[in-house]
């Protein structure tokens, strides 16, 4: 595994260069008329060789950065279940490597009958910028011959680039995701167009992070995460006093 842990810290020192890349893409922004996601921006461009395109933003008020990223390195069905999309039928982490990369395997339902589940094995990785005050979390699948796809799923392909920045000297967070993903194996030409509403759902999910991060997070987690440390306290009070002056 030493060699996948150098390919994925490679892979978020580069996030910066894939981010460029992503914004050389022709993006359409498809609007919607629920104001209600009127903050969150979702972008299509032209998919192509099996491979999905994805760029959505979303303006997150008053939301506290810390929150919104545990909300995304989460890897606790018990918990994610609470608030997560009913496509997420599982995810589980496997494997550990130091305080901010993990090995994570999750499996999503495509809800159509004749077409298979998929599941996706790859590692986490977020790092955490105090002078820009900009947390980054990537994800990119790998194969491991100890994790095999699951019976009645097909190994799917992605990476994606999480980016959380604070908005000016606000309390408000700008949240942007770029996500490249190939379902691999058969893929009926009918059930294209639902790509699209594949994509709408990832808006769906900005807003649910909004939510929980603001209305929902102490009564779902408890605890309050130290992104110096990676410790869990029940309060900020209960902190030592080196986590309490990180997480300031």
């Amino acid at each position: 595994m030493e060699e996948k842990i150098d390919e994925f810290e490679e892979f978020l020192t580069e996030s910066a260069r894939r981010i460029a890349d992503y914004e050389q893409l022709e993006w359409q922004l498809i609007e919607t008329e629920n104001p209600e996601k009127r903050w969150v921006r979702l972008y299509g461009t032209h998919d192509h060789d099996g491979k999905y395109f994805l760029k959505c933003q979303a303006v997150m008020k008053n939301t506290d950065g810390r929150r919104i990223l545990q909300l995304n390195i989460d890897n606790a069905y018990e918990t994610r279940r609470q608030w997560e999309t009913g496509e997420l039928m599982g995810i589980e982490q496997l494997e550990q490597y130091g305080r901010q990369m993990k090995l994570i395997h999750y499996r999503i339902a495509v809800g159509v009958w004749g077409v298979s589940d998929r599941d996706f094995l790859g590692v986490q990785k977020w790092a955490h910028d105090g002078e820009k005050d900009l947390y980054t979390l990537v994800f990119k699948t790998c194969k491991d011959e100890r994790w095999p796809p699951i019976d009645g799923c097909v190994a799917g392909t992605c990476e994606s680039i999480l980016q959380i920045r604070r908005y000016q000297n606000t309390n408000d967070h700008v949240v942007t995701i770029y996500a490249t993903v190939e379902p691999n194996g058969w893929i009926p030409s009918w059930f294209l167009p639902l790509i699209r509403q594949w994509k709408e759902k990832m808006r769906d999910r900005m807003i649910l992070y909004r939510d929980v991060a603001q209305n929902r997070f102490e009564e779902i987690y408890h605890t309050v995460f130290c992104p110096a440390c990676g410790a869990e306290w029940p309060s900020t009070e209960d902190m030592c006093r080196r986590c309490r002056a990180a997480f300031k």
